[in-house]
């Protein structure tokens, strides 16, 4: 069990969940704070690569654009 995803405190549980939040919509941010869940996003293919297809799309459509490295 230790792949199940469980609510912590851990700063890394939370900055991970912060991001997909802000990058779906489910919370409101600044362009900064979007921009910042989506980079985190890309330094994290670990998460990404389990998320849906879309947000791989995203994050290649921002690349391209310049928005995220």
């Amino acid at each position: 069990m230790a792949d199940q995803d469980i609510l912590t405190d851990d700063p890394a549980h939370i900055a991970k969940y912060r991001a997909i939040a802000l990058a779906t919509g489910l919370k409101q941010g600044s362009d900064a704070d979007v921009l910042w869940a989506w980079q985190w996003l890309s330094d994290h293919p670990q998460v990404t690569n389990r998320l849906q297809e879309w947000f791989s799309h995203r994050l290649t459509e921002l690349k391209e654009m310049g928005q995220i490295t």
